[in-house]
């Protein structure tokens, strides 16, 4: 692949990130990054975090990469030496690893290891003692602690708690591996919490999920960025939540597509209803089968329940969209808004051109096109 190895994803976050997220959860003095190949695609990726770059011009194994890093690293410290394409390494591992690690190398063992912490002092006598008499003539950093038994150290070491967290990634069958692992997790972990999920298999959740009591996902459900569930949500099979607010008692239905949009409590959305970027649902609101809204503010038991495009629409409460109705907010050129009040019915099959208002109570018979405003109880 073109893209850096640890720029990969797992889970809508790069190997990297979720490397660095657990680092940063050890609270460390300094988190430095040693990069080789597409260092700079690498560093822009992670711009947001607080990290040192140290750059390997000459990609010699784990040893020389370590010893790139040791010049700006506070000589008391602890050293954490940890893998970019590890990324389901533990935080509990690593604390129990440096625990043991203050004045003797420790090693996280499992039938994969590698993942190491020691003293500076002691990865700066021994680095420079490393050899690369291999097939591959690199500096292999587990060098050190033969070196460090030869001069009488004891080495410390703590048990992984499965193999998956010192499972590296080096093709795309591993890379598949530690995603299908993490969604897992991810999964068993809302179960212990009280959500329902269907099959721990078809969930994925590429960013936050925050679930209130009794919520239920069924399969196949895709969560990106921050989704917020309140009490007894309820999601049919194979929608998509990217960014999504939703109140208590909704019920998503089939196939629906929610993208920055906000719910109220005891809404109703879908099957196949697609709700775009700045749609807000109030108490109550229906939103059926084959609608997209987009930038639709719509009212408290309002329905637009068929086949129909609501966009850059305010609508009061209690208004009621008849199938096949759109909103025409584009001219070409700009948007424009339509406002519906409280208590209108819109017929099917009309075509509403805006600007336009459409007052209180008012009346747009089935398949009309209208241009100008509606005055209150205007038929």
């Amino acid at each position: 692949s073109s893209l850096p190895k640890v720029l990969h994803e797992v889970a809508g976050k790069s190997l990297l990130e979720h490397v660095v997220d657990t680092a940063s959860r050890l609270q460390p003095k300094a988190i430095h990054v040693v990069v080789g190949h597409g260092g700079d695609a690498v560093r822009s990726a992670l711009s947001r975090y607080s990290l040192q770059w140290v750059e390997q011009t000459k990609r010699l194994g784990t040893g020389h990469a370590v010893m790139q890093a040791m010049p700006a690293v506070d000589l008391d410290s602890t050293v954490l030496v940890l893998y970019g394409d590890v990324p389901l390494i533990e935080e509990d591992s690593l604390r129990a690893l440096v625990g043991l690690a203050a004045t003797t190398p420790a090693l996280l063992t499992a039938r994969l290891a590698g993942v190491l912490a020691a003293p500076a002092g002691a990865l700066n006598a021994y680095l420079p003692r490393v050899g690369n008499d291999n097939q591959q003539g690199e500096y292999y950093l587990p060098d050190i602690l033969s070196l460090a038994v030869a001069d009488g150290l004891p080495i410390a070491s703590v048990e992984a708690a499965t193999e998956m967290d010192v499972q590296g990634v080096n093709d795309r069958l591993q890379l598949n591996t530690v995603e299908r692992e993490y969604q897992k997790r991810q999964a068993q972990a809302l179960l212990r919490a009280g959500t329902s999920v269907a099959d721990t298999a078809r969930i994925d959740i590429r960013g936050t999920l925050q679930c209130g009591a009794d919520v239920s996902i069924d399969v196949g459900v895709v969560f990106e960025g921050e989704v917020t569930l309140g009490d007894g949500v309820s999601i049919g099979p194979n929608c998509v939540l990217r960014n999504v607010s939703v109140g208590a008692g909704v019920v998503i239905h089939a196939m629906s597509h929610l993208e920055d949009c906000q719910l109220g409590e005891g809404c109703s959305v879908g099957p196949f209803a697609r709700l775009r970027t700045g749609t807000r649902l109030a108490e109550g609101a229906r939103v059926g089968n084959f609608v997209e809204t987009k930038k639709a503010n719509i009212g408290s038991g309002s329905k637009i329940n068929h086949l129909s495009y609501v966009g850059d629409c305010d609508m009061g409460s209690e208004v009621n969209i008849g199938a096949g109705t759109i909103t025409c907010n584009y001219d070409g050129v700009n948007k424009h808004k339509t406002i519906i009040g409280s208590g209108s019915f819109v017929g099917s099959n009309s075509t509403l051109v805006a600007p336009l208002k459409i007052d209180d109570a008012g009346f747009v018979a089935a398949g009309s096109t209208i241009t100008k405003a509606v005055a209150e109880r205007e038929l």
